[in-house]
């Protein structure tokens, strides 16, 4: 099953049946896409991200409906430069995980549109990013918190 996506990713390993890991060939915002119109991974269960040492890695957790096929690609973007392009013109449910992983991770996501903040609230301060593992609470976090 796996050598179909050969010319779209570059690793892939299958950790169970029907559960696929996978890093794309090129940019990830085509490999979504393709993945999404002609291998129908039609489905975006959640995108998450951690810190790994200089990269964040992003995890774009996607199915297919009819097979129950699950695959997660990741991507891999700098910690001093976390910035991404945006998937919601292809899963408009992507906004509510992009604006996560910014809150969260720091990470940026270019075509992401302006809204409220989520997780965290509307009056968080700016910078403040608690997942990082470098982070510790400002004063005004701190003063919030009692």
């Amino acid at each position: 099953m796996t050598n179909q996506f050969e010319t779209l990713l570059e690793e892939v390993i299958v950790k169970a049946p029907r559960r696929i890991w996978a890093k794309p060939k090129g940019a990830l915002y085509d490999c979504v896409k393709n993945l999404k119109e002609k291998y129908d991974f039609n489905h975006l269960c959640t995108i998450t991200g951690l810190e790994n040492g200089e990269n964040f890695e992003i995890l774009y957790h996607m199915a297919q409906d009819k097979t129950g096929n699950l695959l997660t690609v990741k991507d891999l973007v700098k910690i001093e430069k976390p910035q991404t392009k945006s998937i919601i013109d292809l899963f408009p449910c992507a906004v509510w995980y992009e604006r996560e992983m910014l809150d969260l991770l720091g990470i940026k996501f270019e075509g992401l549109p302006a809204g409220n903040r989520y997780p965290l609230p509307d009056d968080w301060p700016e910078g403040e990013h608690p997942l990082r593992k470098n982070w510790k609470p400002s004063q005004a976090v701190q003063k919030e918190a009692e």
